[in-house]
């Protein structure tokens, strides 16, 4: 056993000198730094803004967004500026913003680009946000539709159509034969739960953090194929194995220790003792791994083709910046496919 101490730390200490070694410590913190300043849209989060609202029709529209049952609350911005930095920094989940021209154009019932919506690409609440927002929309615009149009339509008694049909407008508008909803519970299955109660919990940091862990493993394998190779040759069948599996512990051990730090100042540590145990047994799992799976490998041009492909699957599998697993409950069952499973 004293000898595979003695291994693993001239490994160790080979690994450190290199320039390579420190150059995926900073990628990894710089990675890190980029994802701290990333705000995703709270799952929770049902603000949805409003601009230029102040008057006229804009101001009636707005009136029954802010005093209708909804499950958004609408929030009144006094510029767009505001609308969009509270956007931006997903403090909102969208936003609407009446154009400058809007009560002349919309009294003409020329609607067309009359507002503008604004979202983020990471928004999931946005088409219903819409929906919500022509729903009222339209309210409005039914009534101004019907005066401009009853004219053209009724040549004879303009003034009596167009005082009935906005009476049936109104009663529309006003009842539940139109702008209702029939709500309906159904139990869920027992089978139907996604990740019990870790359902909708994602892990950006951790995510990355592992994700750059393992590429580090991939490269370390990479390794292999420019080294001759020539210590691990002269080694028995069985510390032939250990010895590459003790080189792919040394390879990681930096970035581990970077990473472990990075999750605990980076506010995302679940306790250092559960980060630091997990992501322990993961560089102890995918060293074994990368072991028994580049034995497929047979040479670089299959290696580099596959590299990436592995990288990037576990973005998708993963609940790193999205639990997709939510749609496509098989995704659980291919996460135990790679090591990062014993770390996130």
């Amino acid at each position: 056993m004293e000898k595979y101490w003695i291994w693993y730390a001239l490994q160790l200490k080979a690994w450190c000198r290199t320039k390579i070694c420190w150059m995926q410590v900073i990628g990894m913190l710089f990675v890190v730094y980029v994802i701290m300043h990333i705000t995703l849209p709270s799952q929770d989060n049902i603000q949805v803004g409003i601009c230029n609202s102040t008057d006229g029709y804009a101001a009636e529209i707005s009136e029954l967004l802010l005093q209708e049952e909804s499950v958004f609350i609408f929030t009144e911005y006094a510029d767009e500026g505001s609308l969009r930095e509270d956007i931006a920094d997903g403090t909102i989940e969208c936003g609407f913003v009446f154009s400058d021209d809007f009560e002349q154009r919309f009294s003409g019932a020329d609607i067309e680009g009359c507002v503008k919506y604004m979202e983020t690409p990471f928004t999931t609440k946005g088409k219903i946000a819409r929906e919500t927002f022509f729903a009222s929309f339209f309210r409005v615009y039914g009534r101004i539709l019907l005066q401009e149009e009853v004219p053209n339509i009724f040549q004879n008694k303009q003034q009596k159509m167009r005082e009935m049909m906005l009476e049936k407008n109104r009663e529309y508008r006003e009842g539940d034969k139109v702008f209702s909803v029939e709500t309906e519970n159904v139990a869920a299955r027992p089978g139907g739960q996604v990740n019990g109660d870790s359902a909708g919990v994602y892990y950006p940091v951790q995510g990355c953090v592992g994700i750059f862990l393992f590429a580090i493993l991939l490269l370390a394998y990479g390794r292999s194929f420019e080294e001759s190779g020539r210590v691990k040759n002269a080694l028995s069948f069985r510390d032939k194995y250990v010895f590459e599996y003790l080189n792919y512990l040394a390879a990681g051990t930096a970035a581990l220790a970077a990473g472990l730090a990075a999750v605990v100042f980076a506010g995302e540590s679940r306790g250092i003792v559960t980060e630091g145990g997990r992501m322990l047994l993961f560089l102890l799992v995918g060293s074994f791994w990368i072991l028994l799976v580049g034995r497929l490998w047979r040479n670089r041009v299959a290696f580099s083709a596959w590299t990436a492909t592995l990288v990037m699957v576990q973005f998708f599998i993963y609940p790193v910046f999205a639990d997709f697993s939510e749609y496509v409950p098989l995704l659980r069952y291919a996460r135990w496919l790679f090591p990062l499973a014993a770390y996130l």
